[in-house]
């Protein structure tokens, strides 16, 4: 009816009612206790050590397109195409035949075959970095304004170079003797180049050399972008140092497992040469009493007189026949 009773309701039975304790404290004789914690954790922080990493990543271990070394190959190769380019464009201003001028033309030319190549590349490099963690986020604002430099400066030596080979040289001032001479088919005054020869006009020549070296930068612009996303980049390089050092540690535990094995039968090893030492010793005192007792024989025939002979026999009963190194000993002591 409405005024029952109601009764309290039993706790459920069996293994999964577990109760709460409101302190914090772990239930008695329940649980594993916080040393047990730790060895677990560095159990299975042992075993994950010796895992290789390749489990964790699907894609291609190795790294794509040039390595290191041959990138750098590639750039000392274009600074040395490009060195002779700027020593003619900076010879006339320091001379041509002299020590001095051909030292000054030649440091210029590799300052600054390595100043035109090493702008573009870093400027790739800085474009290609960008999306790294912690890079800056207007890094491609230094990376236009080194490709602007670069830029106005193969313009200015192309220019130079394009002036130094379509220049005409003036003719020297005619004396008495050939006042009148006007050459074969021509007058005094006409003095043609290559160039002019060829029907070029100054602006080809110009974007001729401008052009070869736009393109060595180029290149070394490519080399700078032709590299890896940085995250697999540091993935790779955390890889290969990985890789490296466990070759490391297996040298190490090889190397220390070889000198414990030579520590623990190296008393073995000295006894194994005392036993073969003190052996050639007995067989060489065996040799030398065989040749004592062959010796007094040979006495005891061929001696004439019987108290030698008796001697003789008197010696040769006794073994060993030469004295040993204790009976030395003793002596001596005596």
């Amino acid at each position: 009816g409405p005024d029952a009773v109601k009764a309290p309701r039993a706790e459920p039975e069996g293994d999964d009612w577990q109760t709460v304790q409101l302190t914090g404290a772990a239930p008695e004789g329940e649980g594993v206790p916080p040393v047990g914690l730790d060895e677990l954790h560095r159990a299975a922080r042992a075993g994950m050590r010796d895992q290789p990493s390749a489990h964790a990543w699907e894609g291609l271990q190795t790294r794509p397109g040039l390595p290191r070394w041959m990138t750098w190959a590639l750039l000392l190769v274009i600074m040395a195409v490009e060195m002779p380019v700027y020593w003619v464009a900076y010879q006339p201003f320091h001379g041509v035949g002299s020590t001095g001028g051909d030292l000054m033309s030649g440091t210029l030319a590799v300052s600054t075959a390595v100043v035109m190549l090493i702008l573009p590349h870093l400027a790739g490099l800085m474009l290609r970095w960008r999306s790294a963690t912690g890079s800056p986020r207007r890094g491609w604002l230094p990376s236009l304004s080194l490709l602007g430099v670069w830029g106005f400066l193969t313009w200015l030596l192309g220019s130079l170079r394009a002036k130094f080979v379509t220049q005409h040289d003036t003719p020297a001032p005619a004396t008495g003797g050939t006042g009148g001479f006007r050459g074969l088919g021509g007058t005094a005054a006409d003095t043609s180049t290559l160039v002019d020869r060829l029907h070029l006009t100054t602006q080809t020549v110009t974007w001729l050399f401008c052009a070869l070296l736009l393109l060595s930068g180029g290149v070394g612009f490519l080399l700078g972008l032709f590299r890896e996303h940085p995250f697999l980049d540091a993935y790779r390089t955390a890889l290969e140092n990985r890789t490296g050092l466990l070759r490391r540690r297996a040298e190490t535990v090889a190397a220390t497992e070889a000198a414990q094995a030579r520590q623990s039968t190296a008393q073995a090893r000295q006894e194994d040469r005392r036993e073969a030492a003190d052996a050639r010793i007995a067989a060489t005192r065996q040799i030398y009493e065989a040749a004592a007792h062959a010796y007094l024989d040979g006495v005891m025939g061929a001696a004439k007189d019987p108290a030698v002979t008796e001697s003789a026999m008197r010696l040769s009963q006794n073994w060993p026949l030469l004295p040993s190194a204790a009976r030395r000993e003793s002596v001596r002591e005596r």
